[in-house]
């Protein structure tokens, strides 16, 4: 029993490694945000796909007059919610393309409709 002890936090630590800058609930929130378009939609690097450098659901907000950062992102050692950058380990760094990946399928349709959105220019007020 001394020995399962002593092994057991270890196994369950690289297990369960989590996301340190965002959950499911944040990007479903940036999705709905997205959809909103009430939002300035960054389709480049918005579920890219990339397994090492920047994935996420990416927009700015532009209402005061500079684009502030908005949304979730994972790069290469590193995530961020909103414009808060955190270092991530390998494993967190996984956790967080995880969820991404799977946000990403889960909302494609807005993505797609949000990026066709985008293309089109809109006329000068």
């Amino acid at each position: 029993a001394a020995v399962a002890v002593a092994v057991a936090p270890v196994a369950d630590e690289s297990a369960s490694a989590t996301c340190p800058c965002f959950d499911t609930e944040d990007l479903d929130k940036a999705a709905e945000d997205v959809a909103s378009g009430s939002y300035t939609f960054k389709s480049a690097t918005t579920c890219t796909g990339s397994d090492s450098g920047s994935n996420g659901i990416v927009y700015t907000n532009d209402s005061r007059g500079y684009p502030m950062m908005m949304g979730c992102e994972v790069r290469t050692n590193s995530c961020r919610k909103s414009d808060t950058f955190r270092e991530t380990s390998a494993s967190e760094n996984s956790a967080c393309r995880s969820l991404i990946t799977s946000k990403c399928a889960e909302h494609r349709s807005i993505f797609a409709a949000a990026a066709a959105a985008a293309a089109i220019p809109t006329p000068n007020e």
